[in-house]
This record gives C-alpha cells, structure tokens and sequence, in this order.
C-alpha cells in the first residue's frame, strides 16, 4: 500500500518506469553487466535508491510526508532520463533495431499533459472548492465535505491577516503581547506569515514537537509577560493543558477560515495572562 500510495503521489507513467529503472540497475550490479556500466550511473543509483527505500520502509510503521523520498527520486529521474536517451535509439525487433523516438515522444508529451491537467484540477478544487460540498463553485454539488478534505490543510494566510487586522480586539491583544504561541511548529510558521506584516511581536511553539523553536528560544524569557495563544478548531482540548503555564487564559476571538462560501477550518485566539513558570516545565 505504501508503495502505491508512492506511485500515485509521483504517477504512474513517471513513477513505474522509475521503479522499473532502479530495481534493473540494482540487478545489473551483481551480473557482469554491471561491468559496462558507468562510474556515474552506480554512483547516482547508490546515492538515491537507499533514500528511496529506507523511506518508504520507514513509512510503513511511522508517519512521514510524500515529500521526504523525493530527493532519491530526483537521482532516479537521472537513470530514467538515461534509459529514455537509449530507448529513443533503438528497439530491437526481428534482429533489427528500428526508431522508438515516436513512442517515447507520446510517453512523454502523453505524461505531461495528464500530469498538468491533473494539476490543474487539483488547483482549481483547492482555491476554488470544485470537488467541496455547499462550495460555490462545486461540479454536480460536490462530493466531500470540508472536515474530511484533506486539502484544507493549506491555509489562506491573507484571510487569517485579515482577521487580525480587521478586528479591533485581535489587533489590540496581537499588539500588546510579548509573544503569540501555537501548539504546533508548523501552525506557527502559518501564523508568522500571515501577522507578520502586522507586528514584529516574537512568534513561537510550546508543543510536543517545537522543532526549531526549542533554539530560537528560550521558554524563560517569557516568565511573566502576557502571550497571545492560537490554535485550530480540532486542537482546542489541547487549551486546558496550557492553563497551569499562566494566570489566566480567556478566548477573545475566532477567525474563521472560508472557502467557496463555507467555513474549513477555524483559528481560536486565546489572552494568556503573565506565564507563570517555563514550557515544558
């Protein structure tokens, strides 16, 4: 499944012949026709087939994002380019090698122009809401509803700017705070693009996981100022946890995010009064 899932994400035009290229030159290494092969083809095989496979490997038991094997693949485009260049020379047919340049130009054009019609689609239902229920736009009345679309991931920062800026509570507590946290590393690099233009007030995550935001800053430097708490609609129990961290945390606002006329997702904004000791503590 893990690999399908791959060969869906990369398409199967491109992705099976991928495979089909390195899996071939992994075999030629151990026949004698690795012999003719070049230094820089096993170099780029054995730089790129162990990213691809200990990923997907690691994807079977541990979440991970489609985008962290693509540097292998990218190796892989090179061996796949190759056998391309050798594929358009010849084809051999009844002991005689005849051009196979018109198959592998419709391959090719074939492959980029399902690729970018897909791409397109994909486009369209994402700022549009084509395939969105109760959307606008939606083509024969839509067919998923916004709490179970996946593409509502990707957040519209210039309708969170414009929630603060727009709203005279938002943009007095976004002013006066020391510092505006999430409860998730990449909520707050979201958050940072969308206020940025706003305030220069320190943005940061007190989280389970704060990446780079466990070194950019030190929790202490807090102690005592007031913060500007935000998260999503489906992390709100996750609010409680942080109440032993200040004196008092009040939810002061939504900004709610739309698109096709409905509502996907929903940023609560919560006052948190004078952190009382560090996170985590």
């Amino acid at each position: 499944m893990i690999v399908l899932s791959g060969i869906a994400y990369l398409f199967p035009t491109m992705a099976l012949p991928m495979w089909w290229v390195s899996l071939r030159s992994l075999l030629t290494q151990f026949t004698g026709y690795s012999k003719t092969s070049k230094l820089e083809s096993r170099l780029i095989l054995w730089v790129s087939l162990p990213l691809v496979v200990g990923f997907t490997l690691l994807a079977g038991y541990h979440q991970i994002l489609p985008t962290w094997p693509m540097p292998g693949f990218w190796g892989i485009t090179l061996l796949l380019g190759q056998q391309a260049q050798q594929w358009q020379m010849r084809s051999p047919l009844g002991g005689h090698f005849l051009s196979s340049r018109g198959w592998v130009n419709r391959w090719l054009k074939g492959s980029a122009i399902a690729i970018a019609s897909l791409l397109l689609f994909v486009l369209l239902h994402i700022t549009t809401g084509t395939l969105q229920k109760s959307g606008h736009y939606a083509l024969l009345g839509g067919f998923v509803s916004p709490k179970d679309d996946p593409s509502t991931e990707l957040i519209d920062i210039q309708q969170l700017r414009q929630g603060f800026a727009q709203s005279p509570v938002l943009s007095e507590a976004l002013e006066t705070s020391s510092f505006v946290f999430t409860n998730g590393f990449y909520i707050s690099g979201i958050v940072a693009m969308a206020i940025t233009p706003l305030t220069s007030t320190p943005i940061t995550c007190l989280g389970e996981d704060m990446r780079g935001f466990m070194v950019w800053f030190q929790p202490e430097q807090w102690l005592g100022k007031d913060g500007l708490y935000l998260t999503l609609e489906r992390f709100q129990e996750l609010t409680d946890s942080y109440r032993a961290y200040f004196q008092d945390m009040q939810e002061i606002g939504t900004v709610p995010i739309r698109r096709a006329g409905a509502v996907t997702e929903v940023f609560h904004v919560y006052w948190a009064t004078k952190m009382v000791k560090p996170y985590p503590s």
